[in-house]
């Protein structure tokens, strides 16, 4: 189910994107929609480190430096 954010209307067809109200663009599925298998559960999202540099920069003291 999809729901909107301005009026709260839900919409169970997941192919609506606009609620027909009032044409906001509708939020994304409940979780509850994933149903009750671990396959159908999406990851969990992945959080950094935030004092760890990222994995493309140059750590600082490397002793190269560009100019």
């Amino acid at each position: 189910m999809k729901q909107c954010p301005k009026c709260n209307r839900t919409y169970a067809d997941a192919s609506t994107t606009f609620c027909l109200e009032d044409g906001a663009l509708l939020s994304a599925p409940f979780p509850t929609q994933f149903g009750n298998t671990d396959s159908d559960v999406p990851p969990p999202t992945a959080v950094m480190d935030s004092h760890a540099p990222a994995p493309t920069q140059p750590s600082l003291g490397s002793g190269s430096q560009s100019t």
